[in-house]
C-alpha cells in the first residue's frame, strides 16, 4: 500500500490524538513516528523520533534539529519506548479468492496475512487433498460445502489455525436460456439467501416481496405469482412482466453473475426505459435553475463492457462504508494542510490524467473504466452557483456504486462545505434509502497547475476526489442501472462573475480532468482503500 511520508506523520498524530481522547495510558513505540529527517519539511502537528523521545513541530520547519534549542519549533513530547516483540506464537489467517466456485475452477487460498515468525503452512482443503505453503491453488471436482483449514507453525512447535468454507455449485443452470418459465429456484439456487444481515430482507423473495417497483405492473408483472410462489423458489420469472424478464435475460447473456441479478429482480420489473432525469435533492443543486451544460461525451478511453463479480453480503455488506476513515467530528472542511499539498497526487490524475496507483495515462478528456457517458452542469449565476457532474451508463450491465471514486477539477470551495453534496439518482426508491457518507479531498491547484485555459491565472480552481460509501439498504437502491444516470452536485462553490470566466471553458475543464472508477475486484477491498489513501480523502462527511 502506497503510503507518503505526509500520510505517516498525520496518521501517527491522530493514533496518539485517540488514545488520549479514549483515556488509553499511550505508549509510544518508535515504529509509530518516522526518524527526524533534515531534509525534509514538517508542518505543525508533525511528529518525529529523535534521540530517543518524540517531537511535535510548533510551525513550519525545515533541517532545525529538535531539542537544539528551547525556543526551537520543535517541542518534545514524550519518550519513547523500544519497538514492542512480535506476539508469542503465530498467528494463522487466510483469504480464497472465490468462496462460491464451480467444480473445476481454480480457487487461490492465500496466508500472506498470517502473523507472526511462521515456518510452515499446511493445509487440509476439505477434499481430501492436502497441501503446503504460503499460497496454493486447488479445485474441487463435486459440488458441496468444504471446510478448509490452515495450519501454521513456527520454530519452536508453536501452532494455530484458522478456517473457511467454501461452497461449490454446479452451474449447469446458467449454460440454458432464461426463458419466462424457468423459475426462481432454477435460475438461482440459494434464491434465500439473507444477503444483508443488519436487515432480514428474506432473500430474493423478500426483496421481491417488499421491495418490488411501484411500476412493475404498468410491463405486466403479476404481484400474485410473486407473493404467492417467491417463498418456496417455484415463481416463474415471467411473473417479472415483459421488462423484468427481458432485462433478467440481457444480465444473463451478458455475463452478469446471477446472485447479482438476483439481488436487483425485484426493480428490473418496473425499470423504465428511457433514460429518468435526476431527481435533484430539494434545496441542493439548483438554485437558479440551470444556466449552462455541456456534453453529455462519452468516455473517451472507450472502456469496455464492465461486468463485476459477485456482489459482497454478509459481514461485507457494508464494507465500503464500513471501511475506516479519519473524520475526528463531523467539521465541513479538510485541513489547510490537506487543501494546499499540491503534492497529492490527485493533481496530476486531474490536470495530466495520471492514475495515482499505476501510473498509466488514462487518456484525454472524461475517462472511466466502465462504458458511461458525462454531462457537467452550472446551476445559478452571481457570486456563487452549484456545480453538477452527470454520469449515464451506456453499457447493458448493471454497476453496483458502492465503493466508486470519482476525481475531477471545479471552482474552488476554499477547503469548507465540502458537506453541501448532494448524490442523485432516479432509481433510489426516496431520499432515505440509497444515500452515500463520502470520503473526500480538496486540493487547491496553483496557477501553473491549472488545465486549459486557466493556466497561469488566479481562477479558483481545486481538484476534488471522493467515494461513495452508501450503506443500510439493499443493491437495488445503490444501482446504476442500464440506460440511467446518477449525479454529483457540489453546492455554493465560487461563482464565475467573479473572474469573468467563459462558461464553455469551465465546463469543459471539469469534463476532461474526470474519471470515474467503479470497483473491480469486488471480492477484495484493499485497492479501492488504497486509492483512497493514495489521494488522501479521508474526511467522511454525509449526503
Amino acid at each position: 500500500m502506497k503510503r507518503t511520508r505526509r500520510t505517516v506523520l498525520q496518521d501517527a498524530s491522530k493514533l496518539s490524538v485517540c488514545l488520549a481522547g479514549l483515556g488509553v495510558a499511550g505508549i509510544v513505540t518508535a515504529q509509530e513516528y518516522p526518524d527526524w529527517d533534515p531534509d525534509d519539511v514538517y508542518d505543525s502537528g508533525d511528529r518525529v523520533v529523535y534521540d530517543g523521545s518524540v517531537w511535535e513541530a510548533n510551525w513550519w520547519t525545515q533541517g532545525d534539529e529538535p531539542g537544539d534549542s528551547d525556543w526551537g519549533p520543535w517541542e518534545e513530547v514524550e519518550e519513547t519506548e523500544p519497538d514492542p516483540e512480535p506476539p508469542d506464537g503465530p498467528t494463522a489467517a487466510f483469504d480464497v479468492s472465490n468462496v462460491s466456485p464451480a467444480p473445476g475452477d481454480d480457487v487461490e487460498f492465500d496466508a500472506s496475512v498470517s502473523e507472526g515468525r511462521i515456518d510452515a503452512y499446511e493445509w487440509d482443503l476439505g477434499d481430501g487433498t492436502e497441501a503446503s505453503g504460503e499460497v496454493v491453488v486447488h479445485s474441487y471436482t463435486d459440488e458441496g460445502e468444504y471446510e478448509v483449514e490452515l495450519i501454521v507453525s513456527d520454530a519452536d512447535g508453536e501452532t494455530d489455525i484458522d478456517s473457511m468454507a467454501v461452497t461449490v455449485l454446479e452451474e449447469d443452470e446458467s449454460d440454458g436460456d432464461v426463458t419466462a418459465d424457468t423459475t426462481l429456484e432454477e435460475f438461482y439456487p440459494e434464491y434465500d439467501r439473507v444477503f444483508f444481515p443488519r436487515e432480514s430482507e428474506g432473500g430474493v423473495p423478500g426483496l421481491l416481496e417488499n421491495e418490488l417497483h411501484p411500476d412493475a405492473t404498468e410491463f405486466g408483472a403479476d404481484v400474485d405469482e410473486i407473493e404467492n410462489n417467491a417463498g418456496d423458489g417455484s415463481m416463474k420469472l415471467g411473473a417479472l412482466g415483459d421488462r423484468g424478464l427481458e432485462l433478467v435475460q440481457r444480465f444473463d447473456d451478458d455475463g452478469v453473475s446471477r446472485e447479482n441479478t438476483a439481488r436487483i429482480m425485484a426493480w428490473l420489473a418496473g425499470l423504465a426505459e428511457e433514460t429518468e432525469e435526476i431527481p435533484f435533492n430539494d434545496g441542493s443543486g439548483r438554485d437558479g435553475g440551470l444556466t449552462a451544460q455541456s456534453g453529455p461525451v462519452s468516455a473517451t478511453n472507450d472502456p469496455s463492457v464492465f461486468v463485476q463479480g459477485e456482489w459482497a453480503r454478509g459481514e461485507e455488506f457494508d464494507l465500503v462504508h464500513d471501511q475506516g476513515h479519519e473524520r475526528s467530528d463531523w467539521s465541513d472542511s479538510v485541513s489547510d494542510g490537506q487543501h494546499t499539498n499540491t503534492d497529492n497526487p490527485i493533481v496530476d490524475a486531474t490536470v495530466d490524467k495520471i492514475h495515482p496507483l499505476t501510473g498509466e495515462f488514462l487518456g484525454d478528456g472524461f475517462t472511466a473504466n466502465a462504458p458511461l457517458s458525462a454531462t457537467a452542469e452550472l446551476h445559478g449565476e452571481g457570486w456563487q452557483f452549484d456545480t453538477s457532474l452527470i454520469f449515464e451508463n451506456t453499457t447493458d450491465v448493471p454497476l453496483l456504486l458502492c465503493g466508486t471514486i470519482i476525481w475531477w477539477v471545479g471552482p474552488s470551495k476554499g477547503a469548507t462545505g465540502l458537506d453541501q453534496f448532494s448524490y442523485d439518482n432516479a432509481q433510489r426508491k426516496n431520499y432515505s434509502v440509497g444515500h452515500p457518507q463520502r470520503d473526500v479531498i480538496e486540493v487547491a491547484l496553483p496557477d501553473d497547475d491549472k488545465p486549459g485555459v486557466f493556466e497561469g491565472t488566479d481562477a479558483p480552481l481545486s481538484a476534488y476526489g471522493i467515494r461513495l460509501a452508501m450503506h443500510n439498504n439493499p443493491y437495488l437502491y445503490r444501482t446504476l442501472y442500464p440506460n440511467q444516470q446518477f449525479s454529483c452536485t457540489y453546492g455554493n462553490v465560487t461563482g464565475p462573475s467573479q473572474y469573468d470566466w467563459p462558461y464553455d471553458h469551465l465546463l469543459e475543464v471539469m469534463l476532461d480532468t474526470c474519471h470515474v472508477e467503479f470497483r473491480e475486484e469486488m471480492s477484495d477491498i484493499e485497492s479501492n482503500v488504497e486509492l483512497v489513501e493514495t489521494l488522501d480523502m479521508k474526511n467522511r462527511f454525509g449526503n
